[in-house]
């Protein structure tokens, strides 16, 4: 459609991007948004910016293309149509005849196109359905020369794909057209002093991880910890001082955002700078996120809607010396600086399978009773709950037949101080000698069917990207997903 219209005069054809991208008219200069488009008489608009795409529509259906300065002279038309500058009016085809057209092209850089127009006219009906379809990689290679290389690249992530599928029926007055459009395209980035720094996009990825997120029900997604000893997930000017690695992306603000668009809620994890887990004292990492807290809400808690509360990321099983302090102060700290957000922790049942993951065993002989458990959470919570809403047991260091006792108990305690209890279901499987493949799906239901006949208020899982993805490099993260939905309904 580009192509006609850029005869007219006084027109200019902007192309954003060659083969499927963005093409937009202006007439006289006057800008994109102030011309009218219109197709068998209904205005075709953009609920987001006004600009219409003219390369989404296809010559092989259109029978004629006008363009007016101002609009046409007909005394009945619509408000929007007088308040353009240009107009410009495309009307399909009412076919006199049956045919078919199939069109199939190869080129290069993996560029495959296919298209069908098949038309039909019969005792004063006609219509038409109109199709196309493109795939392209569009990994074309080019030389780049500067001071410091003379070498050839190829470009990255400037695939698209994209299909177009249309049809109308007309009989004497009554006329009828739908229309669908689809497309997925790569955002190709710039090349920056050399070649070798790359331009990296993991959002598509990422973006469709929460999409699949989406589609099976989550609606919060947990950071698990903003950072890992010195491998952080957002540029923190105080980690990074405290020598920690630049990130190649920025997580947390990509995270936000995506829960946004998603219609999801996003809880950080507070930072882990390992020295708990070496020391036993958790006070390294309350003096760390007394800065990361305040950090990050200044940097998205504050700027994004999606932004829901805090996962206080320190993981312990029992009664641990200076826990309960810890807990107190990071979870006032979030509270206070974020206005009341909600707050949880994720401590693991001290169980038979609570064996070191980098060991040779599945399980161990000395575990904790419900008994004692329930002693000593019943202490912590104690301590806590007016700074810790919800407590999320991990749910995979006990066995199968002991879920139902140790989660009443979970619950009662959670009730008693006024606390939800959530369950965080394991979706990998620590009964294998390989540390760790996505679990057996019975196994997940089962954890599942136990924490909701005993009421728990919210069900969350370490972790889906890894093991329940079907992205994941496990071929049986996507088996999984799939019995999940089955299973559910979904």
């Amino acid at each position: 459609m580009a192509d006609a219209l850029k005869y007219f005069s006084g027109v200019q054809i902007k192309d954003y991007g060659g083969l499927g991208g963005l093409k937009t008219i202006n007439v006289r200069s006057m800008g994109a948004q102030h011309v009218g488009v219109y197709v068998d008489g209904i205005r075709i608009t953009n609920a987001q910016n006004g600009t219409v795409d003219l390369g989404k529509f296809s010559l092989s259906s259109m029978e004629s293309v006008s363009l007016y300065n101002a609009n046409k002279l007909d005394n009945c038309q619509s408000a929007s149509e007088y308040a353009s500058g240009a107009t410009v009016y495309m009307r399909t085809k009412r076919p006199t005849h049956d045919s078919l057209a199939v069109q199939l092209r190869r080129a290069s850089f993996s560029t495959y196109m296919g298209k069908v127009n098949g038309q039909f006219a019969w005792r004063g009906w006609s219509g038409f359905v109109d199709g196309e379809w493109c795939k392209s990689e569009g990994d074309y290679p080019f030389r780049y020369h500067s001071e410091y290389e003379d070498t050839i690249g190829r470009r990255a992530n400037s695939d698209i794909r994209y299909g177009r599928i249309e049809g109308a029926l007309f009989k004497g007055g009554f006329s009828s057209h739908l229309y669908y459009y689809d497309s997925e395209r790569g955002c190709p980035g710039g090349i920056v002093r050399r070649l070798s720094d790359k331009y990296i996009n993991v959002g598509r990825e990422w973006d469709r991880d929460f999409r699949y997120m989406k589609d099976m029900g989550i609606d919060t997604v947990i950071d698990i910890r903003c950072g890992y000893r010195k491998f952080i997930t957002y540029p923190s000017k105080y980690l990074l001082g405290k020598g920690c690695y630049m990130p190649s992306t920025d997580l947390i603000d990509m995270f936000c955002r995506l829960a946004q668009k998603y219609g999801m809620k996003f809880m950080l994890g507070l930072y882990d700078s390992g020295k708990y887990w070496d020391t036993g004292d958790m006070s390294y990492e309350v003096e760390a996120n007394k800065y990361v807290i305040d950090e990050i809400w200044e940097n998205y808690g504050s700027k994004y809607s999606s932004f829901g509360g805090w996962y206080i990321s320190g993981e312990i099983s029992r009664a641990t010396k200076g826990a309960i302090e810890s807990f107190r102060t990071m979870g006032r700290q979030c509270k206070e600086v974020s206005g009341g957000l909600p707050t949880f922790i994720s401590p693991w049942i001290d169980g038979k399978k609570a064996v070191d993951a980098a060991g040779g065993n599945l399980t161990k002989a000395q575990a904790v009773s419900v008994e004692q458990h329930e002693r000593e959470w019943n202490e912590i919570f104690d301590g806590i709950h007016e700074y810790v809403d919800a407590c999320a047991f991990q749910d995979g260091h006990i066995d199968y037949d002991e879920l139902d006792a140790f989660f009443s108990v979970n619950k009662k305690l959670a009730d008693r101080y006024g606390m939800q209890c959530w369950t965080n279901a394991e979706s990998f499987d620590r009964d294998m000698p390989i540390r760790f493949l996505p679990i057996k799906f019975d196994k997940l239901r089962m954890k599942l069917e136990a924490a909701k006949r005993c009421g728990y208020d919210k069900a969350i899982t370490f972790e889906f990207s890894h093991f329940m993805s079907p992205q994941s490099a496990y071929a049986q993260a996507g088996h999984l997903y799939d019995r999940y939905r089955e299973y559910f309904g979904i």
